[in-house]
């Protein structure tokens, strides 16, 4: 209890100011300046205790893809982990952790599944994004379980004032075809926006079969195909003076080839794949005066999943719910001291024919959380933020109750040391937890219920500058380290997934941007190097003590420049991903790869009407590479899209 007294005394000390900080507007939410993940209350981007990224509306749309699987694989110091063209599964890894250790939100709301942990970003449109909020690093003070590599946050977008639509069709190579339409009509104080976008392609794209000690095989990748659709509505509406409510619907549906492997001798050539997700959120605000901001956050997700191969008598369907609940409080005690406090209930189900009987999670927790500045001018240390955070985690089954329940504190710190340049130092320790996954305890005859839920305590410190001289320049350099015991991983000897034992992840992030003219050109680029070893022995000769996790890059970065004049923008990407081991003794890896994305656009006006024209091509060079052994990726594919804009 003195532990926890003493982590929020800056609160105590000043709860009798009166000033309080003046409350944020709807619109706010739209600065890029601005972020909401890193705290759970609204702070300028260089204010945070930990290293994040803000990709922005102009960043989603110089991508040169339209889900936010095509944004996130060029995001500085992610990792994409794509197993195919377009329609195929795209996660990310952050900091040499799993897809599993990254928690997703949809404005504020979490997505993640209870079956697997995952999100499939490549089931997430872009069109309804306004930005997309990505902090590294554990956060299970804030948010729980999963967030324990890091945290993404898609915040919606709010209309423009006006009746706005937009028309686009687009076709590529491998047979691909694109139809979407969208309107949007705001009113200042309330608005619509709706969409939906359909695409389909074969993608039997040629690639190279390598097989040691003969030569080359020239083939085409089968079963790849695709149709998705994907579907959004968000509304926004002020109620009265004080009050917001946002509700944003998400609809996505996609039939998908499931190609597998290259490397097995087995025929997946009529293996289909189905995924089926519909997800409601929304968020009730109000501001009770200056000093008190209440919030409501609510979310209903299902999703169905079907997997079918008559070569290997196969059928399997899962149905998932989860819904949650998040009452929060933001309370302003003066101008230098904020307090968040919270909770969260959630309920997850799932029905399978692959388990025995409806599996139910249900989770709940408290937290508080508190922000204090001591702002006092001057031109050295002339402001310092401290940060403090600790949440209360109770799950239904997980293991024995001794493991169902974890308290994860944190503390964070931001000072500026000289204003001229905006010289920041930051730092953040805490603690972090990841529960098992319904597949990971339940799967018939592949899951291990005695496995114990992942504790890590994670460390960050950087420093950050932004200089204004011919543009904006930010640079950013973070060291991070990740202690991980109880590690869960796949046992391809026994067939089950075991925990481990320790692992550690360290490494080094750094990035550079330049910004210029109001957005006119920007020059940027991001470099990680990652070090995750498993620090365990599990017998005397273990040939995996000490080596570096599979598939997890030893380095990964991205280079970009963009220019906009007039109607006319064009961009250019290098992605750069480093040596994936393929096997945990490391007696095997895939060999690095350097992809150039290109994209060219011009915006016309023509009466009432914009028309807008776009080329991209992807992979410019034609590289043959592989993200995972057996999955060859495609080579050069090139895209044309019309648009019309009202």
């Amino acid at each position: 209890m003195r532990t926890i007294a003493l982590l929020f005394l800056p609160g105590a000390l000043t709860i009798a100011s009166a000033q309080a900080i003046p409350p944020d507007s709807l619109r706010e939410y739209a600065s890029p300046a601005v972020v909401v993940t890193a705290t759970r209350s609204t702070i300028l981007a260089a204010d945070a205790p930990t290293a994040l990224d803000v990709l922005t509306r102009t960043d989603i749309t110089r991508s040169t893809g339209t889900t936010v699987g095509d944004v996130l694989r060029t995001a500085p110091g992610a990792f994409l982990k794509d197993y195919g063209p377009d329609a195929q599964l795209k996660t990310i890894s952050l900091r040499g952790l799993s897809s599993e250790h990254v928690l997703v939100l949809l404005d504020g709301v979490r997505i993640n599944d209870a079956q697997n942990g995952l999100v499939d970003f490549s089931l997430l449109p872009t069109d309804n994004i306004e930005r997309i909020e990505i902090v590294r690093g554990g956060n299970s003070a804030l948010y729980g379980e999963d967030a324990v590599g890091g945290v993404v946050n898609l915040v919606s977008r709010l209309p423009d004032p006006g009746l706005h639509a937009r028309a686009e069709a687009a076709a590529g190579s491998y047979g691909y075809e694109r139809y979407r339409a969208a309107v949007e009509v705001g009113t200042g104080t309330s608005g619509l926006i709706a969409g939906f976008m359909r695409d389909l392609g074969a993608d039997n794209y040629p690639f190279f079969l390598h097989t040691p000690g003969m030569a080359d095989t020239s083939l085409r990748r089968r079963n790849a195909d695709f149709s998705r659709t994907l579907g959004y509505a968000d509304v926004s509406a002020l109620l009265g003076g004080r009050s917001d409510l946002r509700i944003s619907i998400q609809r996505s549906a996609v039939d998908r080839g499931a190609p597998g492997t290259v490397m097995l001798p087995m025929d997946f050539s009529k293996a289909r794949q189905g995924d089926h997700v519909t997800r409601i959120g929304g968020t009730l605000r109000n501001r009770s005066g200056d000093w008190l901001q209440l919030q409501l956050g609510f979310g209903y997700q299902a999703g169905t999943q079907t997997y079918i191969d008559p070569a290997w008598g196969m059928d399997s369907r899962a149905d998932n719910t989860m819904t949650s609940i998040n009452p929060q409080a933001i309370v302003s005690i003066a101008s230098t001291d904020r307090l968040v406090v919270g909770g969260e209930y959630s309920v997850s189900t799932l029905t399978s024919g692959d388990f025995d009987g409806t599996i139910r999670r249900r989770e709940g927790s408290v937290y508080l959380s508190n922000e204090y500045t001591w702002d006092r001018g001057g031109t050295i240390l002339d402001k310092v933020l401290l940060y403090q955070s600790l949440r209360y985690d109770a799950l239904t089954d997980v293991g024995s109750s001794m493991d169902r329940s974890a308290w994860s504190p944190k503390v964070g710190v931001n000072v500026r040391l000289i204003p001229q340049g905006d010289v920041r130092i930051r730092a953040s320790y805490g603690s972090d937890f990841r529960a098992p996954t319904f597949n990971d305890l339940y799967y018939r005859g592949f899951s291990n219920p005695h496995l114990q839920p992942e504790r890590s305590i994670s460390f960050d410190a950087g420093v950050r500058s932004t200089v204004e001289a011919g543009g904006v320049h930010t640079i950013d350099v973070t060291w991070f380290s990740v202690s991980m015991k109880d590690r869960i991983l796949f046992d391809l000897t026994q067939f089950i997934p075991v925990n481990i034992g320790r692992v550690e992840s360290q490494g080094i992030e750094a990035q550079y941007e330049w910004r210029m003219m109001d957005d006119v050109l920007a020059i940027g680029g991001s470099f990680t190097a990652t070090e995750a070893l498993k620090t365990d022995r599990i017998s005397p000769g273990d040939s995996t003590y000490r080596k570096q996790l599979p598939y997890v890059p030893t380095s990964n970065g991205t280079v970009h420049a963009d220019v906009a004049l007039g109607p006319f923008r064009a961009g250019i990407s290098e992605l750069l991903i480093g040596r994936r081991y393929s096997r945990p003794d490391n007696s095997a890896w895939l060999s690095p790869y350097a992809l150039t994305d290109l994209s060219l656009s011009a915006s016309i006006p023509a009466g009432a009407l914009r028309v807008q024209v776009r080329v991209d091509v992807s992979n410019v060079f034609d590289r043959s590479y592989e993200v995972f052994n057996g999955y060859p990726m495609p080579g050069r594919t090139a895209r044309l899209s019309l648009a019309l804009q009202y």
